[in-house]
């Protein structure tokens, strides 16, 4: 797979336990995903690596990463919906975590979006 399909994700503590389930369900819709917990107290959060599924090339690679983050707007929205904080933070090697809880659309959709990263050979 492309290095340009990976990325981090980091859920916080503050996030209740159905927006964290529903955004592992978007993930796993779309990717193959590492999950660990970290064991720092004062940082709990449960951090996972994502890798988005290349179907059809890089092509089909893009179309799934720009699904991808559109999906995770709308689940973000819907967690601002119902009164919560969507306490999560992305990261693509080599670049500063985006946290989504004050991250405009367009920085999830830059992230995200694979045309915009130095691609590695598969």
């Amino acid at each position: 797979m492309r290095q340009s399909n990976r990325f981090a994700v980091s859920i916080g503590r503050e996030l209740p336990e159905e927006g964290r389930e529903a955004l592992l369900l978007i993930l796993r819709q779309y990717a193959e995903i590492e999950e660990s917990e970290r064991r720092d107290i004062v940082q709990a959060a449960q951090d996972i690596v994502a890798v988005v599924n290349a179907v059809g090339g890089l092509s089909g690679s893009t179309l799934a990463m720009l699904a991808l983050a559109d999906r995770i707007k709308d689940w973000r929205n819907k967690v601002r919906e119902q009164g919560g904080k969507p306490d999560v933070k992305l990261q693509r090697p080599g670049q500063p975590p985006l946290d989504l809880a004050t991250a405009p659309d367009t920085e999830i959709d830059a992230l995200l979006d694979p045309r915009r990263q130095g691609s590695d050979p598969a």
